[in-house]
């Protein structure tokens, strides 16, 4: 348990030098210690061995991504968040990461992870309307806004992603389009050219009666 301890800080201070490449094979082998032969998940006796672990994938995951390599990235991530499923941070981060490789599903799950952790945290809800409205799950979505809408009331997303289900029925579609207008003024809402590409991708669904 020592050594892997050692050999998981030797790799730290290498990535604070800025030394990635010998930092990354400091964790992998710290990763392939005879060590971890064990069952360090099923047995609590191991939980500091299992907190090293998962830590090693955190920054495997950390240095892929930096390189470019998403996928990599993404695997490793969801490596430590076996070691622990409890840390928020890591579920926001995979998450976004899913859904920026389009694995909708992935990230659908995270979020949901996240909020499970931190019931009615803005970051989740934010991402939860984004990801599930592109899904095509509309009444996750609609509840989600809802949720986000009752924290931050001017909460620029929130207010997009609920005028682009309005603007799915006819009756509604002017109010829907008016508050896609309200999120364009408020600061820090997203752009009129994020807003106009998801506006021609709803007329592109489906129009309900």
């Amino acid at each position: 348990e020592a050594r892997v301890k050692q050999r998981y800080t030797e790799g730290m201070t290498l990535l604070t030098q800025g030394k990635k490449a010998e930092a990354q094979g400091c964790f992998q082998r710290t990763l392939e210690d005879v060590a971890f032969e064990r069952d360090v998940i099923g047995n609590a006796r191991f939980s500091a061995l299992r907190k090293v672990r998962g830590l090693c994938f955190k920054m495997l995951g950390q240095i892929a991504q930096e390189h470019g390599d998403k996928d990599a990235a993404l695997q490793r991530w969801g490596n430590a968040l076996a070691m622990d499923d409890r840390d928020v941070v890591m579920w926001h981060n995979l998450g976004r990461l899913a859904l920026e490789l389009g694995r909708l599903n992935v990230a659908r799950c995270a979020f949901e992870r996240g909020l499970e952790l931190r019931p009615n945290n803005p970051l989740f809800l934010d991402k939860l309307c984004e990801v599930t409205y592109h899904i095509g799950d509309f009444g996750a979505c609609r509840s989600a806004c809802e949720l986000l809408l009752a924290l931050a009331p001017a909460h620029p997303r929130g207010l997009v992603y609920k005028g682009l289900l309005l603007c799915r029925l006819p009756a509604s579609e002017s109010q829907g389009l008016g508050l896609l207008e309200d999120a364009q003024e408020v600061a820090g809402a997203m752009s009129v050219h994020e807003v106009e590409q998801l506006r021609d991708l709803e007329r592109k669904r489906p129009r309900l009666e």
